[in-house]
């Protein structure tokens, strides 16, 4: 690799690493509005203030809302299954000749 090409990864590495920051921040604040209200309908203008970013900010990354609302559904979805597995490994592991163990386990959990 050239030291043209480090130095591009370099600086892309630095914006990935501020935008992931952005998009983390406006996840973050979306998700602790709608634990708040218990809805997934808060404005754009909601989201902005309780992440204190700009509306360029939140357009950089998003299309729009549903857009992040479909990435937090898909971090929520991660989340539980990553969940899920945590509880039938150990249930394999606790009884690793029972088959029926890891799905009863699995619908226990969701």
């Amino acid at each position: 690799m050239s030291l043209a090409d480090q130095l591009v990864d370099r600086t892309l590495a630095d914006r990935h690493q501020a935008y992931s920051a952005e998009v983390r921040q406006l996840i973050d604040a979306a998700d602790r509005l709608t634990a708040e209200t218990g809805h997934l309908d808060a404005p754009i203008r909601a989201i902005l203030a309780e992440s204190e970013m700009s509306n360029p900010a939140f357009y950089r990354h998003f299309r729009g809302k549903d857009e992040l609302f479909l990435v937090m559904l898909d971090e929520g979805r991660r989340r539980l299954v990553e969940y899920l597995a945590g509880r039938t490994a150990a249930v394999v592991e606790a009884n690793p000749d029972d088959e029926d163990a890891p799905v009863a386990e699995w619908v226990r959990g969701v």
